[in-house]
């Protein structure tokens, strides 16, 4: 009898200290906005010579469109359609938002940078197989 007792005590102390050396993980953390890819940043910086202010804009707006997409990917009361077009009126208005931070010499460097990323989206789409038909 003794000894099963001591196997039990033992057996919770084990129990109890392993859950307290492994955390769990909260089940729903709060989301926080992501910063925007640093490749994204770093690629307009680049190409379009951003001084530090513009730097700095541009990512504050990189950020808000991120948090905008996250919160229309997560409502569940939208259609995909829906979904899908409100996503294309928030990278189009981010894009309306950057563009006016620019110089003309920018701009246009800008609406080159536009314009291949679209092509990209098109190639992709073309080696891309359709979803499968869902019944």
């Amino acid at each position: 009898m003794r000894h099963t007792f001591c196997s039990i005590i033992f057996t919770s102390l084990l129990a109890s200290g392993l859950s307290l050396a492994a955390p769990q993980a909260p089940v729903n953390p709060p989301p926080t906005p992501a910063p925007p890819a640093r490749g994204e940043l770093a690629g307009y910086r680049q190409r379009l010579a951003l001084s530090a202010d513009q730097q700095v804009q541009f990512r504050t707006i990189l950020q808000d469109r991120k948090a905008q997409i996250a919160a229309v990917r997560n409502d569940a009361s939208l259609s995909p359609k829906n979904r899908n077009r409100q996503i294309k009126e928030i990278r189009l208005a981010t894009n309306n938002k950057l563009r006016a931070l620019l110089t003309d010499a920018q701009a246009v460097e800008f609406d080159q940078i536009q314009r291949e990323r679209q092509q990209q989206m098109q190639n992709k789409r073309q080696t891309t197989p359709p979803p499968p038909p869902q019944d």
